[in-house]
């Protein structure tokens, strides 16, 4: 994966707990060269487990490096936002806070809840599926700091990704706080944020099971609409082979490799998109998406 533009680790924080920030920083500076040097290294090929055994039909994605999609539908100007959420009152970044060289596009905003308790209303989504210790921290936060990248188009190397990932897991964990993720619905610690620094877009999206439908939350992060297939008739114990079958679509889908414009090929069997409102839907071509699922799952053992 090629360098970022800029040095992330070039933040300078004239904040009163800038020593925080600096120590976090010099902490994770090795684990994030170590980080994005394994996902330089990355097979292009990715193999998408439908069992924990793993499995090799699914394979045929080059999506072993941050690759802009060429031929995917832009939904939307990208828009993306990390909240951190703290009980350490002591700021350790604020209005004063400089990352040297940074886009335009990549802005902080730090909040008290002194000055603005409004801000520090739970989502419904963290109420919903968050255990009770990570709840009560939330609910205990004295300080929120937003991580917001807005870039007019589609950056190189989805750096505006990269950037945000970073600079949030270094608040986080230069503050203990817990990173929310909207747009994927997902609750972070910081080294959960850090690790998620990579291209393989299943660190970026959430794969949700609704009742008739599997579908991603969070690509709306790279300007594209979220995937989703039918689970009609898809019994429990192929579910595991479901996602890994998402898992595959939204890889080649983020990555340009598969378009919506024409027919794509996954596993054998042509595929096609089919734009539902702001959700893309993917269905098998003269085969049933149940009967697909059903046939990979018995080939890598799965109980019918």
């Amino acid at each position: 994966m090629p360098p970022l533009a800029w040095d992330v680790s070039r933040i300078s924080a004239r904040s009163p707990a800038a020593g925080h920030l600096e120590e976090a920083l010099s902490r994770s500076a090795t684990a994030r060269k170590a980080s994005l040097a394994e996902a330089r290294s990355c097979a292009a090929v990715l193999e998408t487990a439908a069992t924990p055994g793993g499995s090799d039909r699914l394979s045929g994605l080059s999506t072993g490096r941050w690759t802009p999609a060429t031929q995917g539908l832009v939904l939307k100007r990208i828009d993306v936002t990390f909240e951190i959420w703290t009980s350490l009152a002591e700021a350790v970044v604020g209005p004063e806070t400089v990352i040297e060289g940074a886009p335009p596009w990549l802005t902080l905003a730090c909040f008290a809840k002194t000055d603005a308790p409004e801000l520090f209303q739970i989502p419904t989504w963290v109420e919903e599926q968050t255990e009770d210790d990570v709840l009560a921290d939330l609910r205990r936060a004295a300080m929120l700091y937003r991580v917001r990248v807005a870039p007019e188009t589609r950056p190189e190397n989805d750096s505006h990704l990269q950037a945000a990932i970073q600079v949030a897991a270094t608040i986080a964990e230069a503050s203990g706080g817990w990173v929310l993720d909207a747009l994927a619905e997902r609750v972070l610690d910081a080294e959960e944020m850090e690790s998620s620094c990579q291209p393989e877009i299943a660190n970026h999206v959430s794969y949700t099971l609704f009742d008739h439908e599997v579908r991603t939350l969070g690509l709306a992060k790279l300007g594209l609409p979220d995937v989703s297939l039918r689970t009609d008739g898809v019994v429990e114990q192929h579910e595991a082979t479901l996602v890994g079958v998402l898992d595959a679509i939204t890889s080649g889908f983020a990555g340009g490799v598969f378009s919506i414009a024409a027919p794509f090929e996954l596993a054998g069997t042509s595929f096609r998109f089919e734009l539902h409102g702001d959700v893309v839907v993917a269905a098998p071509i003269g085969i049933e998406l149940v009967t697909f699922v059903a046939d990979l799952a018995r080939l890598d053992g799965e109980p019918n």
